[in-house]
């Protein structure tokens, strides 16, 4: 080991193993870097949309429920809020005994301090501003909503009646921060404590009522995951992904972008590795083949290189470690205004898994080149013109590519993913060095054509032109290499720019923010005169709606107890919303079969993930229990919901003719300015029973989500940016001995050094113009595949940013190959010829 030791610390003043060193740190710190920042930042991102919820996570169930669950939760350091959710006609107290003139059905929640986990309950101050409302709720007080209070003609100090109880009202508020749930079991709330349920006399035996626990804290999902498993039955835990697609969508779809940084940084890193690991075994051959002459075996000999690769890879990682910790910091700083809380703390895993990949990547590749390098007769001490030993060859790519595969499925935790990934690298590199050779193939027509030698004062370009040709593999390999480098750094400006301008442009600003439920049939018309026309001039669309529970399956009665997955049991246990549409609506699009024409009677298009779900197909026969009638019908078609649309969808549609006898009402949506203060009123007016939904808090959730993903982006980006620009340094750099090397010998034969520079810059132009090609290619392929494969938005052409990348690519190498061989000139040739003797 004191061996080993000794010639790390004389390898590390040597320039191949700084640039291994180097190489190596760079990518364990980009990889770190990107992973750790984008997981505070999913972490904050998931915070905020937890504040419609209210917490991180909730247990609710139709029974009170285990006092332990809240004892756990404390005892792991979470913050616990216990609440009961009802409803109870609410009224203002009449003098004389008698119940007063207004009643209201409202949404009564009784709950336990502290409320809420997440967020804050809004109310106006004097000026009519919204400010947070930081008092706790004292028993005999109530918070009422500013619906409840206009229905009833109450403000803050008056008395209601809820039950047996009269309580004052505390405050009234305009928002709290729990919108989540159903739309259509939304109405006027009541808050009040926990410890006036009792007086109320409200839950007696066989009342209907939910019985909930909130937790909130930095040890919320393990919590979740530790009792998910021991919940009973009619318990089920939730969280804001579950109660609403729309969010869960773009939690997706961030998540989604900032994982893609993270594995562009991997796919960085390979590079970088492979290059610098290439020029520093070929240095290492002379040590080698001075190992074996002085009686080292093969074994002995392989044990040295792989300890000496493994405290150098130590060194590496532990360096970019550091730096990607640093540089997280310095990220973090700079997006600290653009959160509405502070990110959540920094964890260890993501630096972890960096480290892991600098070992893995390094000793994944360099192990098979090793056993090679192992292998060197001692008699090249004396015939260097013996062949250097191969790169492990099979054994090198098998190696190589199960090391990719490790690092990815450490990244994405999914097999799949981490295969596909994989598949793809290797895809990629195949069609790199296919392209590289077809290149090479041109230059060499070029140089055999003499048209070359005829260029007369521009021969010294065209030296420089046909070196290309003459390291024929070692060009291909550093074209292919850069190729892949500029594809990734061109795919990451594609990213930042078009393809999350394309998720941005998903969620339109005049996306609905009102819906309208319970509008009965009679109703509709007079209704769709009161509501502006969209955008596109259309009036608002009405919809069918009727209550059905799912009663059978191809003949089969079923129930809950026939399920194993616990959301399976929750759709069995509830009522499907079933509408109907003579079209398929915007937000839809059919996935397997047809989509039914109006005349037909007995078929369904289902929501393809609900048919998951319970294990449905098209061709499958259900029957719904609608008020007591029995409704059979045939799926003839699944569909693909677009939920983030925030247009009204439906996870089941019938024909009109099957929904025609009925009982139903009726719902829309429609988007209304913060300025339209008339068209509400005028609606609740003419139709009283009318429910106004406001899902203006949510969509403006929904677009800070997406603002502060693209706020964070310019910066993990850049991050990534600067890690491919110095990766394409080091594969430049790291295969410049050759040309050092054939420089010195032209400088001895006479040449000056105008023609060297010269042919250099030639060289270098030609080298970064074919790597930029290949590389623009490689990044009009990889962006289509991302944007319809993997994040399922429209490919939008970038012809500015593939020039942009192609010049930028021609000028990078260029400038990476003249800083790496100008030394040359002003380096006696004699030292040069003789360091590479």
């Amino acid at each position: 080991m004191n061996l080993v030791l000794r010639f790390v610390k004389r390898e590390l003043r040597t320039t191949e193993a700084r640039i291994l060193v180097l190489a190596l740190a760079v990518a364990v710190a980009s990889v770190g870097a990107v992973a750790m920042f984008a997981d505070r930042v999913k972490g904050a991102f998931v915070n905020q949309a937890n504040v419609l919820l209210g917490a991180d996570a909730m247990i609710s169930g139709d029974r009170p429920l285990p006092e332990n669950l809240a004892v756990q939760a404390r005892a792991m350091g979470l913050k616990v809020t216990e609440s009961t959710r009802f409803g109870s006609m609410v009224s203002t107290p009449a003098k004389d005994g008698t119940v007063g003139k207004d009643s209201v059905l409202s949404d009564v929640k009784s709950v336990t301090a502290p409320y809420p986990l997440r967020g804050t309950i809004e109310i106006r101050n004097s000026a009519g501003e919204r400010v947070p409302f930081t008092a706790d709720l004292r028993p005999g007080e109530v918070l009422v909503d500013e619906r409840l209070a206009t229905r009833l003609n109450v403000k803050a100090g008056d008395t209601i009646e809820v039950g047996k109880n009269t309580p004052r009202i505390a405050q009234v508020f305009a928002e709290e921060p729990e919108v989540a749930g159903n739309f259509l079991s939304a109405a006027p709330k009541v808050l009040m404590a926990n410890v006036d349920v009792a007086a109320s006399e409200l839950l007696g035996p066989g009342s209907r009522a939910t019985y909930r626990l909130q937790v909130a804290g930095d040890r919320a999902q393990d919590f979740a995951e530790l009792i998910k498993p021991k919940l009973g039955p009619g318990q089920r835990l939730e969280t804001v992904r579950e109660l609403r697609p729309e969010v869960r969508s773009t939690l997706e779809k961030a998540e989604q972008f900032l994982g893609l940084a993270a594995s562009f940084a991997v796919f960085l890193a390979v590079v970088a590795i492979v290059l610098a690991l290439r020029r520093y075994l070929k240095r290492e051959l002379d040590t080698a083949t001075l190992f074996r002459t002085l009686g080292a075996g093969q074994r002995q000999t392989l044990m040295h290189f792989v300890g000496q690769f493994f405290v150098l890879a130590l060194i590496a990682c532990l360096l970019g470690v550091a730096l990607a910790y640093a540089a997280q910091a310095g990220l973090a700083w700079a997006v600290r205004g653009l959160f509405a809380s502070t990110l959540p703390a920094a964890g260890w895993t993501p630096l972890l898994k960096a480290f892991a990949t600098g070992l893995v990547l390094l000793l994944g590749f360099a192990i098979p080149p090793l056993i090679a390098l192992a292998g060197t007769p001692p008699v090249r001490a004396l015939r260097r013109d013996l062949p250097a030993p191969g790169a492990g060859g099979v054994l090198a790519a098998v190696l190589g590519t199960f090391a990719v595969l490790a690092v990815v499925m450490m990244q994405s935790q999914d097999l799949r993913t981490g295969a596909i990934f994989v598949a793809g690298i290797l895809v990629l590199v195949a069609a790199a060095t296919a392209l590289a050779m077809a290149l090479l193939w041109a230059i060499r027509r070029l140089v055999r054509s003499g048209k070359l030698a005829k260029m007369g004062g521009a021969r010294s370009w065209a030296y420089g032109i046909a070196n290309l040709d003459r390291r024929r593999l070692s060009t291909a390999i550093q074209i292919a290499c850069l190729g892949l480098g500029v594809m990734t750094l061109i795919a990451v400006g594609f990213v930042r720019t078009d393809l999350f301008s394309s998720w941005q442009k998903s969620l339109p600003a005049d996306a609905p923010n009102r819906f309208l439920i319970n509008v009965q049939q009679d109703q509709v018309a007079a209704i769709q005169s009161l509501l502006p026309k969209a955008t596109d001039g259309k009036t608002a669309t009405f919809y069918p709606m009727v209550r059905g529970r799912l009663v059978s399956v191809n003949g089969t009665p079923v129930t809950a107890k026939d399920y194993v997955d616990e959301a399976a049991k929750r759709l069995v246990d509830r009522e499907f919303n079933l509408s109907s549409s003579p079209v398929l609506p915007a937000a839809n699009k059919i996935v397997a079969g047809d989509y039914f024409s109006n005349s037909e009677t007995g078929v369904m298009s289902l929501e393809d993930g609900i048919a998951k779900t319970l294990k449905l197909n098209v061709g499958d026969s259900v029957e719904f229990d609608v008020a007591g009638e029995k409704v059979a019908v045939k799926i003839t078609s699944l569909r693909k919901v677009d939920w983030d649309s925030f247009r009204v969808n439906f996870f089941a549609l019938i024909p009109a003719a099957t929904i025609a006898p009925l009982p139903k009402s009726y719902i829309t949506a429609v988007h209304l300015p913060d300025s339209d203060k008339k068209t509400l009123p005028a609606v609740v007016s003419a139709a009283p029973n009318v429910l106004v939904i406001d899902v203006s808090e949510i969509m403006a959730r929904v677009r800070s989500i997406v603002d502060q993903v693209a706020r964070a982006l310019e910066f993990v980006f850049a991050f990534t940016l600067v890690a491919g620009l110095l990766t394409l340094y080091t594969a430049v750099i790291a295969t410049q001995d050759e040309r050092r090397y054939d420089t010195a010998l032209i400088r001895t034969l006479g040449g000056t050094r105008s023609q060297i520079r010269a042919a250099l810059i030639a060289e270098f132009l030609t080298l970064g113009g074919a790597a930029g090609l290949l590389g623009v290619l490689g990044a009009i392929a990889l962006t289509w595949a991302l944007a319809t494969r993997v994040l399922k938005i429209e490919f939008v052409a970038s012809p500015t940013v593939w020039i942009v990348g192609f010049l930028a690519a021609t000028a990078c190498t260029l400038l990476a190959g003249w800083l790496g061989t100008r030394s040359v000139l002003t380096t006696p040739p004699i030292q040069v010829l003789r360091e590479g003797a």
